[in-house]
């Protein structure tokens, strides 16, 4: 299998999902879409990866390549192919799909559970899980509002929207189960000021890098698995 990722900052990795690609022998690229816009044929790809960033969903049309990524993201779906975005690869997802991003509710950066709703615990993906809360990162301060022909699957205390699907080849996850101790060190470093002011659901910087994330990362490898089983 062909997993393209677009990545959108040096320090906003791929993460775990590269440790899975690698593991089960899938051949992985990417584009770092903020040096380059030469994205690859769709029939060369069967699985499209959108990555976080700090760039802004909201004002997408102020940052050309992310308007271009938004295209080819549409052309993709139309092509029925495989697709998962994170944070704001989610976001950037719910706009291709007809939604929007807005700003959330609250800012959110730590290690909080999310809550699946009846229809996240009824999703092929994510009812796996057999469970109402699963552990996992955050790090936004945006959400993704989906179309409405996507079902919105779980969310936080500080966040409505953290997870939609169309329940097969489509997943947009608000939150980070990717996030290795390596790429929440590189954020940390490259992201400091994100931890200033007194939020509720902000953590420090010393928790954060504290965290294993051995549990979480393991969770990443069983919902792409499960997209991987939905969609053969």
């Amino acid at each position: 299998m062909h997993i393209h990722y677009f990545q959108h900052a040096n320090f906003e990795h791929v993460g775990s999902i590269k440790n899975w690609a690698n593991e089960n022998g899938h051949q992985m690229t990417g584009t770092k879409t903020f040096e380059s816009t030469d994205f690859p044929d769709l029939d060369e790809i069967d699985f499209l990866v959108i990555m976080g960033g700090p760039q802004s969903a909201i004002d997408y049309q102020d940052t050309p390549y992310l308007v271009e990524e938004i295209t080819y993201i549409q052309k993709a779906i139309t092509a029925n192919k495989m697709i998962i975005g994170v944070c704001l690869g989610a976001q950037l997802l719910a706009i291709a799909t007809g939604g929007k991003a807005l700003k959330s509710p609250h800012k959110e950066i730590g290690l909080f559970p999310i809550k699946l709703n009846e229809d996240g615990l009824k999703d092929p993906v994510f009812s796996q899980f057999n469970q109402t809360k699963i552990d996992t990162f955050h790090w936004h301060s945006d959400m993704c509002i989906p179309s409405t022909k996507y079902k919105i699957l779980a969310s936080t205390d500080g966040c409505p929207n953290q997870v939609f699907s169309n329940g097969k080849n489509i997943y947009g996850l608000q939150c980070h189960f990717e996030f290795t101790k390596f790429g929440i060190e590189d954020l940390v470093k490259n992201s400091i000021e994100d931890f200033e002011g007194n939020e509720a659901y902000v953590t420090t910087a010393e928790k954060m890098l504290a965290f294993d994330t051995s549990a979480v990362n393991l969770n990443m490898h069983r919902i792409l698995e499960a997209m991987i089983n939905l969609n053969q």
